[in-house]
């Protein structure tokens, strides 16, 4: 079986030179005869014939993933659930009476300037919040496009910041201030879980925040509401996270189709690469 794994040729980091490495390895173990090429160099494949059973996609280049896709090359995952998972509008949409999820304001679409003016969109925020909300551009990684605002004047500041960039306010669960749990899907299995806990005082649980992570035994919900979300955007696997909300209720953050897995793998002892590469091998192989 020959595969091509995927990634961004401008997002260099150790964490995806590891990934690049843990993959090939696991590949290799199975069996599986695993290439590599960034985004880049992948845009050849368009114009030329080159045989692969399988892509491993991991990136959001749409553009190049739906191509590939026409070209007849099975990607996994397909652009489709990578660009839900990618658009935090979409997610909510997706999954809007689906699964449990923070209440909800979807900003309007605009042309040019922000909507730092427009007092009918704020007061519409503030009638249906309280201070602190949650602000996030529907497009972002590691937590970086996400704010907590405390009141008028930092939505002002915030919005302006932000410009035409569509975006997402939310309820603020100060239940989960500063945590959360994370359950890294592949097919209908939750696989590995973590929980992540930031104690800087930030209220958002990335790992590249400054958060650290433990190993984390998910419940019967927890596990039903990442299987459900994972069946429902489409994804082959995917990093389901969770919020504490009141009472106990867990309530769906964001979905991450090309959730990194190292972290998670050494907390929860679990090799969740070849997790996947096995999945896909059963998949091409039906």
């Amino acid at each position: 079986m020959r595969g091509l794994l995927i990634t961004n040729k401008y997002m260099q980091s150790d964490k995806f030179s590891l990934l690049k490495e843990r993959f090939i390895d696991n590949a290799r173990k199975l069996n599986i005869v695993m290439e590599y090429k960034n985004n880049f160099e992948a845009y050849e494949l368009i114009e030329k014939d080159i045989q692969y059973d399988f892509i491993l996609f991991y990136d959001k280049d749409i553009k190049l993933a739906k191509s590939l896709e026409k070209n007849g090359y099975k990607l996994f995952n397909n652009s489709d659930a990578i660009l839900t998972c990618d658009d935090k509008f979409l997610t909510y949409m997706k999954l809007k009476n689906v699964v449990a999820q923070p209440k909800t304001i979807i900003a309007p679409f605009i042309y040019y300037d922000d909507l730092s003016d427009d007092n009918e969109f704020i007061i519409k925020c503030e009638n249906n919040f309280t201070y602190p909300m949650i602000l996030k551009e529907c497009c972002g990684s590691f937590g970086m496009q996400v704010y907590k605002i405390d009141n008028r004047v930092e939505f002002i500041d915030c919005v302006k910041k932000i410009a035409v960039k569509p975006f997402i306010v939310q309820e603020f669960i100060k239940t989960s201030f500063g945590k959360d749990v994370r359950l890294q899907v592949v097919g209908d299995k939750v696989v590995a879980a973590m929980k992540r806990v930031n104690e800087n005082g930030d209220f958002r649980a990335n790992v590249t925040n400054g958060a650290k992570a433990y190993e984390y035994e998910p419940n019967d919900t927890e596990i039903e509401i990442a299987l459900t979300t994972a069946k429902e955007i489409g994804v082959d696997f995917a990093g389901v996270d969770l919020l504490f909300g009141e009472n106990g209720k867990s309530l769906l953050c964001e979905v991450n189709s090309n959730a990194h897995l190292e972290i998670i793998g050494k907390v929860s002892n679990k090799n969740i690469y070849k997790e996947i590469l096995k999945y896909i091998q059963g998949r091409v192989k039906q």
